[in-house]
């Protein structure tokens, strides 16, 4: 039987490699697979990395992982000890406009926090990249770099908040009010980088001022949160008074789940391709060997022996293309911005040589990052290289049903 399975190996491994005079090799279908997994290993990483970096970006600074609105009632203490509670900070939200010394105006979303902010939530000073959490004084604003630069301001700079105010007795009135700028903070997210700011809950101006009180809950793990919406409701809490990111970001991730979606499609019709392409090099290749296949049959092999040959060329194939595949996709993806750096000034060196100016790939004038986020997810590697690996097997198992349509009696008297 040892002698058996190695010669049906040896058949295998020689039609896989044989070229011209020899039949067709399945050496370039194997390369088309590696190229394929390297190439989609790379873009789901990247996609990862810029979708997570958003989803990150957009929990722990502005939506949190569960929403409740605020009553006092609420034992925020009692939040903090349930299980799977990283954190639990009360805020406001509104819209306003700023403007600064010279007239300029923007729009932009207040965050309402307390003046000690960090202590109830310090991932929020760790993803705002912020040295400390807090506020010097009431009267002081955290804004992020872009808004900062729209503004022409920095630390210590005078700005103007426009605040509307309410009163039985003055109906609705507004006022601007003074601002020192306190920090400059970088969340990487140029949505809030441009136009979110906090203020603490503090500020005089707030007094006549009606806002709803929310408490951000943060989670150990996002997809804890039905669980931890279960405990809340349990404690007392009205459930239409809570919300988590599911529903809150419906649409955003949403979007980034159908877009996760399509790429995954796209992946599944990229090996549908391929598996044709290798069927029909299988097929020839069994019409350039008929009348080898047809001696081995006459030898007396079985017709599930001779389909076992072509099956592990499949395998030999899709195996290969895969493995190499998924190495050099994830050496190329841990060491992408190593690549672009190396890329970028090699293209500075060659254009001194001729006076000319050189490229960069992530431009500050026109993107807002400085270097590609990665991300590898374990599930999504793996079923890249099983869709490559059973694209060329799949496609071995049904070309090789052509070798029960001839009998060796009929080959080889025409020979």
């Amino acid at each position: 039987m040892k002698e058996y399975g190695s010669w049906l190996n040896f058949v295998a491994f020689r039609w896989f490699s044989r070229g011209s005079g020899g039949g067709t090799s399945f050496v370039p279908a194997a390369t088309g697979i590696c190229v394929g997994v390297t190439a989609l290993v790379v873009i789901m990483a990247i996609m990862n990395g810029f979708q997570l970096g958003f989803i990150e970006s957009v929990l722990e600074v502005d939506s949190y992982h569960v929403r409740v609105e605020y009553t006092d009632s609420i034992d925020i203490a009692a939040l903090r000890d349930i299980p799977g509670v990283r954190s639990v900070l009360p805020f406001s939200e509104y819209q306003t406009m700023l403007k600064n010394e010279y007239g300029v105006m923007q729009p932009v979303k207040v965050k309402v926090v307390p003046t000690d902010f960090g202590s109830f939530d310090p991932s929020l000073i760790q993803q705002l990249n912020l040295a400390a959490g807090g506020f010097e004084n009431s009267g002081n604003i955290i804004l992020g770099n872009e808004l900062a630069r729209q503004l022409r301001v920095t630390t210590g700079d005078p700005l103007m908040m426009l605040f509307l105010n309410a009163s039985e007795e003055f109906g609705l009135s507004s006022e601007l009010v003074d601002l020192k700028v306190d920090r400059i903070f970088s969340s990487s997210y140029y949505e809030f980088d441009s136009g979110l700011v906090f203020i603490p809950a503090g500020l005089p101006a707030l007094r006549n001022t009606h806002l709803d009180t929310y408490l951000g809950i943060k989670l150990n793990d996002r997809f804890a949160d039905l669980e931890v919406v279960n405990r809340l409701v349990q404690a007392g809490i009205p459930a239409e008074s809570i919300q988590s990111w599911r529903v809150y970001n419906k649409a955003f991730f949403g979007a980034l789940r159908m877009e996760k979606t399509v790429m995954l499609i796209l992946v599944g019709i990229i090996f549908l391709v391929v598996g044709v392409n290798i069927f029909y090099a299988m097929r020839k290749s069994i019409h350039e060997r008929i009348d080898e296949i047809a001696i081995i049959k006459a030898m007396g092999c079985r017709l599930y022996t001779v389909q076992r040959i072509f099956l592990l060329n499949g395998m030999i194939t899709g195996l290969s293309g895969a493995l190499s595949g998924l190495m050099l996709g994830l050496l190329i993806t841990v060491n992408i911005n190593s690549i672009f750096a190396f890329l970028e000034a090699a293209s500075f060196f060659l254009a001194g040589l001729f006076g000319a100016v050189g490229f960069r790939f992530f431009s500050p004038d026109i993107f807002y990052l400085t270097e590609v986020p990665v991300r590898i997810v374990f599930i999504e590697v793996l079923f890249i290289a099983l869709a490559g690996c059973l694209s060329a097997i799949i496609a071995a198992w049904v070309s090789s049903g052509r070798i029960a349509q001839f009998h060796p009696a009929e080959v080889l008297r025409h020979e």
